[in-house]
């Protein structure tokens, strides 16, 4: 008690730590909750590993084989359309990629490059992309203890995080990039607190 007198910031120092050891904390548990989803089913659930995964549709098996080509040779791999049908980047000297595009080639095939791609990569690179986009949302919103619980908390419960983080289908990636456009929206909206929708 006496040194709270002589010293009455210190316990002011020490609450303001705890509560940032919470938020960062919390955050930490919130970028973690696609891996977590994931390992629960494939490990819990399935009693499988990661390691065992293989693509297995005809979507996964190309948008597997595409990366595998961008991460290979880049933008000289061959002719992926069903037929007949490519992208319209391939008029533009971007490659034949299938008519969904080249974008999920080119998102996962530069890491892939780096990092290397195998049968067994798709649920490795499909966590990297969620994480990263919940890593950009909680840089750029910068929440509390008590949004990133509730956050994490409604992220698990959202089932298609198990479900397909687990396989070579583009959703993993666009809730990666969801994410990531949410706290860069939040951003710019507490950037402007008093315009309007149109800027003004």
């Amino acid at each position: 008690a006496a040194f709270r007198r002589l010293h009455p910031d210190m316990a002011q120092k020490r609450r303001h730590f705890l509560l940032r050891l919470a938020d960062g904390l919390s955050a930490l548990l919130l970028c973690a909750v696609p891996g977590l989803a994931m390992l629960a089913l494939v490990h819990g659930l399935l009693g499988a590993s990661l390691a065992d995964y293989r693509p297995r549709s005809w979507d996964e098996l190309d948008y597997w084989h595409e990366i595998a080509t961008f991460s290979a040779v880049g933008w000289q791999g061959g002719h992926y359309g069903l037929e007949g049908g490519t992208a319209p980047t391939a008029r533009l000297g971007g490659g034949s990629f299938g008519p969904h595009g080249v974008w999920p080639s080119v998102v996962y095939g530069l890491p892939a490059r780096i990092f290397g791609w195998d049968i067994a990569s798709p649920p490795v690179y499909n966590i990297a992309a969620m994480t990263a986009g919940l890593a950009i949302m909680v840089l750029c919103m910068r929440p509390g203890w008590a949004f990133s619980l509730k956050a994490a908390a409604l992220l698990a419960s959202y089932c298609y995080i198990g479900l397909y983080a687990p396989v070579m289908l583009l959703e993993s990636m666009v809730l990666g990039l969801c994410f990531a456009m949410a706290g860069l929206f939040h951003r710019l909206m507490a950037a402007y607190p008093r315009r309007g929708w149109s800027g003004t």
